[in-house]
């Protein structure tokens, strides 16, 4: 399998509700998935259950993920292209956007997300995910 099929076989696992499948095949158990941003999903989400809960949360915001390409560097890395759309208000926004998998001992190892227009992508999620309460997050 190349390394573009291992990202085109995660978004089928994705598709169908095959999460099982895409923590055990597809997922480096060391995995990290970097996400920029001043937004409730920003981070380094650490290990397959936090990249998991990421990917089910982005699933949760309605962006349509379009003209999505993949290529496969000569390093191995593989990038992907895509433009997501969404509705603020009355407003169309396009988030276009770049994803690097690192791909290591055939499965996905590190993902980093390269945002186009961060300052929309964070007004966007910033209104369809909302934080907990202070005293709900604070623990003693």
């Amino acid at each position: 399998m190349s390394n573009v099929d291992i990202i085109l076989t995660m978004y089928k696992y994705f598709g169908t509700g095959d999460i099982d499948s895409i923590r055990t095949e597809i997922l480096h158990p060391e995995i990290v998935w970097r996400v920029p941003g001043h937004h409730p999903l920003a981070g380094a989400h650490t290990g397959s259950d936090q990249a998991l809960a990421f990917l089910g949360e982005m699933a949760g915001t309605g962006i349509d993920f379009t003209e999505m390409h993949f290529g496969e560097l000569d390093n191995g890395m593989v990038v992907e292209k895509h433009i997501g759309r969404v509705k603020l208000g009355d407003e169309d926004i396009e988030l276009p956007a770049a994803v690097t998998y690192e791909i290591r001992d055939g499965k996905i190892a590190e993902v980093r997300v390269h945002s186009f227009d961060q300052h929309a992508l964070d007004r966007f999620i910033w209104s369809v995910k909302k934080l907990k309460p202070v005293s709900e997050r604070l623990t003693a």
